[in-house]
């Protein structure tokens, strides 16, 4: 079986990602398990960069509760943001998962099609690195970012 097979096989067991597989949008089931990766991927490289943002002002002194009431919104990626930046102000980001213990079959998959995934490496290296304590809604071991993204120093 194929690297990505093996990612993505475990990545479709949602119900929706079954019919997506069925729809003419996405013609057959390889199709579908890679609209699911793509999903994935990409919820968990939006929520890295908006919890980047929002460290990035919360640690200059903002209060989380006003990044989401000046920046967020209702829809798109301000959604996501002031939905994160909530999660902030409760005390719950830690918890806001970035995909990361998936993210080695997604670099795997993109070293053997020779195409770079720059983001995704640089998420990866920057989890990696740090405190792999905790565990995802999934129960594998995985970083927070939050945590990695508040308490780190910048090396220089």
């Amino acid at each position: 079986m194929h690297r990505s097979e093996v990612v993505l096989t475990s990545l479709r067991s949602s119900a929706i990602w079954a019919e997506v597989a069925e729809t003419e949008l996405v013609p057959n089931a390889r199709a579908g398990q890679v609209a699911k990766g793509v999903n994935q991927l990409a919820m968990g490289l939006a929520d890295a960069a908006c919890l980047e943002a929002l460290a990035f002002g919360v640690r200059a002194g903002i209060d989380p509760e006003a990044l989401a009431q000046a920046i967020g919104g209702d829809e798109g990626w301000r959604g996501c943001f002031a939905h994160l930046a909530r999660r902030v102000a409760e005390g719950t980001a830690e918890q806001c998962w970035v995909k990361f213990p998936e993210l080695l079959y997604f670099l795997a998959e993109s070293a053997d099609r020779g195409q770079p995934m720059p983001l995704t490496e640089a998420l990866h290296a920057f989890l990696a690195a740090g405190d792999v304590s905790c565990h995802d809604n999934m129960g594998h071991p995985t970083a927070s970012c939050w945590r990695e993204l508040m308490t780190r120093q910048r090396e220089l």
